[in-house]
């Protein structure tokens, strides 16, 4: 039996007494992403904690009935304006960038999907024709610069 045998099975004994997979970790000097796959393959669950509300969100619902204006709630709350209309409009963050609209639609902005809209903004960019001040680069500058450079 290895070292990391033994600790993997104080960590397990451990976690069924304390419950608190992160405690547990903390204690035992063992990561926190190794207790949880000790935790996973042992068909050990970790316990959610939970997201609690942010502490202004009833104060910022309460200017809102008042009639305070979303910029200016948020401001009085200490948010960003984007929480604020999201709040606003009932929509709630899920895992990671998942946001949850109030009638169940979840929109998850992936790696893929924000490369793509950056590609469709360079796209509508050159398009345009838009001038640019002659100290920068213009996108045809860049992927030519890109080419020599291969």
């Amino acid at each position: 039996m290895t070292i990391w045998d033994r600790v993997r099975e104080e960590f397990l004994d451990a976690y069924t007494r304390l419950d608190s997979l992160t405690a547990v970790a903390r204690e035992l000097g063992v990561h926190q992403n190794t207790a949880y796959h000790w935790a996973r393959k042992a068909g050990l669950a970790p316990k959610k904690s939970g997201r609690r509300p942010h502490p202004g969100r009833e104060e910022f619902f309460r200017l809102r009935g008042q009639g305070v204006s979303v910029k200016d709630a948020a401001r009085q709350v200490g948010i960003g304006r984007r929480s604020a209309y999201d709040w606003d409009r009932g929509i709630r963050k899920a895992d990671g960038d998942v946001r949850v609209y109030p009638d169940g639609r979840r929109v998850g902005y992936t790696a893929e999907m924000k490369l793509a809209l950056s590609q469709e903004l360079q796209a509508s960019i050159a398009r345009s024709g838009k001038l640019l001040h002659p100290r920068f680069l213009s996108l045809r500058d860049r992927e030519r610069i890109a080419e020599l450079r291969e």
